[in-house]
């Protein structure tokens, strides 16, 4: 059964070149990966999908189930994130300013030794340090999780090799400069009880009982 399906990967941030596969994201019963023509067909099973929605696992890209290009299925699984999204994301803000600051530091470093090989690493390395300070700005997640269009385009050019090192470089520090002095904003407990009683709620649509598949496993 597909309970949950969205168009993520690149295209979460607008940052897809004209090669880019599209990521198609699925929660069903069952792990599975595969190509069917340009479609990257990404499935988990329920438990896994609510690792990801509540940051048990430190991935920045996972928060691009939340936050996709495009929302595929029309259900009462996709109609109950997609209203919530936000809620959930400032109910544990401070694991979300943890993943998206760990793993820009993953990508950042080496990205200069593989700038001219892997320039993607210095485009989402500068491009998660961003949405950690923009969030903290004030702009709702689903904004700050899409760059403003003078950044897209910056990091587009990093993508194509069009930016030269040193300029890509000082992005990334004049990035993680701003989000490493947003650090307050994220130092709130995480709301416990309301992240409680949304897995609930998800588990009872998604009908997954708590003997199938347990939580945080």
């Amino acid at each position: 059964m597909n309970y949950y399906e969205v168009i993520a990967g690149s295209r979460s941030y607008g940052l897809e070149l004209p090669e880019s596969d599209v990521d198609c994201c699925r929660v069903a019963d069952s792990w599975d990966m595969h190509m069917e023509g340009q479609s990257n067909i990404i499935q988990v099973p329920r438990a896994e999908f609510l690792n990801r929605v509540f940051c048990r696992h430190d991935n920045a890209y996972y928060l691009q189930w939340l936050y996709p290009a495009q929302v595929c299925s029309d259900n009462e699984v996709s109609r109950y994130l997609m209203d919530r999204r936000e809620t959930i994301t400032a109910a544990q803000k401070g694991a979300v300013y943890r993943i998206l600051t760990a793993h820009a530091g993953r990508l950042e470093k080496y990205s200069d030794i593989l700038y001219d090989r892997y320039p993607k690493r210095a485009a989402y390395a500068a491009l998660f340090y961003a949405i950690a300070a923009n969030y903290a700005q004030g702009m709702p997640f689903s904004q700050a999780h899409r760059p403003d269009e003078e950044l897209r385009t910056f990091l587009l050019g990093i993508r194509r090799g069009e930016v030269p090192q040193e300029e890509a470089m000082a992005r990334i520090s004049a990035e993680r400069a701003r989000a490493l002095a947003a650090k307050t904003f994220y130092s709130a407990q995480p709301d416990d009880a309301l992240l409680r009683d949304t897995e609930a709620e998800l588990r009872k649509l998604m009908a997954l009982e708590e003997n199938m598949e347990g939580a945080g496993l």
